[in-house]
């Protein structure tokens, strides 16, 4: 029965975001926007109305960093979540700010283990503290909206904000006091992820700083070459699923992680179907460094000096 409920809640979900684009496609088809057409096919950074503003937001409940912002005017929590690449929304936030969706055909996002067609769309503004950037581009699922099983949001309401708005700023996570912490680094052109060197169990990799994993994912190739996986359990990650909640996920423990200076033992990991074998900025990406993982330390992200700095906080 169980199982049952949530196929039909999944069954639910597709359709909800089936006809919130649908519709939001009919609204904008009948009040075109040229302007906005081109902001849908626009590559990096959301651009700021003025000058970014450093700011203090507390953490809303969440098992990822997420605060309050705005889209389009309408409040909603935002996973700030440095290993996504841009701005997504959920089915009902997408309804709820009228994002703008132009006629574009689907585009398939790549996701730790699972694979989803995504339309893009357009919103007006963006709203993290004080600073305002617009207008932008985001995404919004063609099928189940993905986000709320791994991240515990009391609302199906919200937005995945990646390194398109991230990327304006120093961003400290401070997961002691429950708050995130901005301040503009006032660098233009800064890369919209941050990768870095880590070593496991005493062997380097290339890693994405990832601030809405809740442990560190390794790429499953990456796992063989520490005896973490068989080659067997390994080839069962080489598909990805059509869904995130069919994400199959192989669990162990790293003897250590060594990151920014400092030495973190026993620390509970995952393998999973991320990158694959394709070289990220010339080397090969061997997973996710999930910041979540590690307790409750403070850690800031400067995408302008591309650092990563932990300290153990108050």
């Amino acid at each position: 029965m169980r199982r049952l409920a949530l196929l039909l809640l999944t069954a639910a979900c597709v359709q909800s975001n089936a006809v919130t684009l649908r519709e939001l496609e009919d609204r904008s088809r009948a009040a075109p926007r040229p302007d906005l057409d081109k902001v849908a096919d626009r590559a990096g950074p959301v651009p700021c109305v003025g000058r970014g503003y450093a700011a203090t937001l507390p953490m809303v409940p969440c098992r990822v960093p997420a605060v309050k912002g705005r889209i389009n005017d309408v409040e909603m929590p935002f996973i700030l979540d440095t290993g996504a690449s841009h701005v997504a929304l959920s089915g009902p936030a997408a309804r709820a700010a009228a994002l703008y969706v132009p006629e574009r055909q689907p585009v398939q996002m790549l996701s730790p283990g699972y694979a989803m067609p995504h339309r893009l769309c357009v919103f007006e503004s963006l709203k993290l503290g004080a600073t305002l950037l617009a207008p932008g581009a985001a995404t919004v699922s063609t099928g189940e909206t993905a986000g709320r099983s791994w991240a515990g949001l009391d609302t199906p309401a919200f937005a995945i904000v990646g390194g398109t708005v991230l990327s304006h700023f120093r961003v400290t996570f401070d997961f002691r006091q429950r708050e995130v912490r901005l301040a503009p680094h006032g660098r233009p052109g800064s890369p919209i992820a941050l990768w870095i060197p880590v070593a496991i169990n005493g062997r380097s990799y290339h890693m994405l700083v990832d601030s809405g994993a809740t442990r560190p994912i390794l790429e499953p190739w990456a796992a063989v070459e520490l005896g973490l996986l068989s080659e067997d359990q390994a080839r069962r990650h080489q598909v990805k699923v059509a869904r995130e909640s069919a994400t199959r996920y192989s669990q162990f423990t790293l003897d250590s992680v060594t990151v920014a200076g400092r030495t973190f033992r026993n620390v509970r990991a995952a393998s999973v179907l991320t990158f694959g074998d394709q070289p990220i900025e010339g080397k090969k990406a061997g997973g996710l460094l999930g910041l979540v993982g590690f307790g409750r330390l403070v850690w800031t992200i400067d995408y302008g000096t591309r650092e990563l700095e932990i300290e153990d906080g108050p």
